[in-house]
């Protein structure tokens, strides 16, 4: 039986082989400050048909549910909060 031999050497290291792995130094600026509010959670049912409908206007729009919850809330609330006035 033969055996076959394969030479190897090993490359030599460049500069840019770790690179890919360190995390970018690039400096960006900070976020802009918010104010900072309680908040609470809150757990409701949907139909599903309701909720699937839902959730496709969020992926078809790129954003995220609880965006468009607090929207809806914000103009629900505002709403009741104007008929209770009148």
């Amino acid at each position: 039986m033969t055996t076959k031999t394969v030479a190897y050497r090993q490359p030599p290291p460049t500069q840019n082989s770790e690179a890919w792995v360190k995390p970018p130094t690039q400096v960006l600026p900070p976020a802009p400050a918010t104010e900072l509010v309680a908040m609470k959670r809150l757990t409701f049912e949907l139909p599903e048909t309701l909720h699937t409908r839902f959730k496709l206007q969020c992926v078809l729009r790129r954003r995220q549910a609880y965006e468009i919850v607090r929207e809806i809330f914000e103009k629900a609330v505002a709403d009741l909060e104007g008929e209770h006035q009148a």
